[in-house]
């Protein structure tokens, strides 16, 4: 619909995600992202644990659970389809397309179409509406 692609949101490249794991006992544990930051190596993710349990440490608190590094592909960037420009300048990954459509709704002029295709307030597709 907007012809050629040059930079395509989606990427077929594994990332990671940090999440904790709570033991409730008896074989019944919890889930949950540890801050929802998708990262683009293992090295980043493992960084964000240390990150956390220095924290802790500092706060004089016991780390709440165990950290799991979990893969998560494929992913999503927020970069013109167009330019490859990104609304904050910042390598942003996403799981899935609505947090795509969440984050960019916070820059003035981007819009992220329901094709899959983001694009920058220089390169906005002529539009009928």
């Amino acid at each position: 619909m907007y012809g050629d692609v040059n930079w395509p949101s989606l990427v077929d490249v594994t990332h990671y995600r940090v999440l904790w794991v709570l033991d409730l006992g008896d074989d019944d544990d919890v889930m949950s992202e540890l801050s929802g930051t998708v990262h683009r190596t293992r090295d980043e993710a493992q960084r964000e644990i240390r990150v956390d349990q220095a924290w802790s440490q500092y706060l004089n608190r016991k780390p709440a659970a165990e950290f799991v590094i979990w893969p998560c592909d494929p992913v999503f960037l927020a970069r013109c389809g167009e330019c490859g420009d990104y609304p904050d300048d910042q390598y942003r990954a996403f799981r899935d397309w609505d947090h795509i459509a969440d984050y960019t709704r916070n820059f003035p002029g981007w819009l992220a179409t329901s094709e899959r295709t983001v694009f920058c307030p220089r390169h906005l597709p002529a539009h009928g509406w």
